[in-house]
């Protein structure tokens, strides 16, 4: 017996150019899942509890964002309007 087997070796190229596909898949792959450009959470006046209803775009690239208001232990909702900015900063609230 050998003391000393000859192995059938991959060739390094081969191997090397499977590494960067493999490498390559996962990068695209984890740059396809990042589809938010911001997220933010906008609280009304007075701790209310607000639900949004609509979201629509205005002028400059802003967005409106409509819905209501309940104030804790108080009967009614009041209607919320914000106008925000394409970064999410909050431009007016009425």
């Amino acid at each position: 017996m050998n003391k000393n087997p000859q192995y059938h070796q991959i060739h390094t190229l081969k191997l090397k150019v499977l590494a960067f596909l493999v490498f390559s898949l996962i990068f695209c792959q984890s740059l396809a899942s990042q589809s938010l450009t911001w997220q933010k959470l906008f609280n009304g006046p007075n701790n209310t509890q607000d639900i949004c209803k609509d979201i629509c775009s205005a002028t400059n690239g802003n967005f409106y964002a409509i819905g209501s208001s309940k104030k804790p232990f108080e009967p009614g909702y009041f209607t919320y309007v914000l106008k925000i900015s394409p970064m999410g900063d909050t431009i007016w609230t009425k």
